[in-house]
């Protein structure tokens, strides 16, 4: 008889990494020499890393250069994440922002 136990009672997760390059919200300045993405440049934009991302499987994703919360949340939920599950520090959605 083989010891099982462990292996069926072990767990894992996996947690995904990504640069995300300046994932904005349509229409907002991240960089003054830099144009705003439209809104079918962020669509764009959020299927292609939402596609890249799904092929992960991760249950933790911890991302880069991200300017807006609210763009980060929509991407989690393309993902099939809880928009109350995504923490953003120092992201904002307001453009005066000194953090972002």
């Amino acid at each position: 008889m083989t010891n099982n136990t462990k292996e069926n009672n072990s767990k894992q997760f996996y947690i995904a990494t990504a640069n995300l390059l300046n994932f904005a919200n349509p229409d907002r300045i991240y960089y003054e020499n830099a144009p705003a993405y439209n809104n079918d440049e962020y669509e764009h934009k959020l299927r292609g890393i939402s596609d890249l991302l799904s092929k992960a499987h991760a249950d933790i994703i911890a991302v880069q250069e991200v300017w807006d919360s609210d763009a980060l949340k929509a991407l989690a939920v393309s993902l099939g994440f809880k928009a109350e599950h995504v923490v953003v520090p120092l992201a904002s959605n307001d453009v005066s922002s000194p953090y972002t």
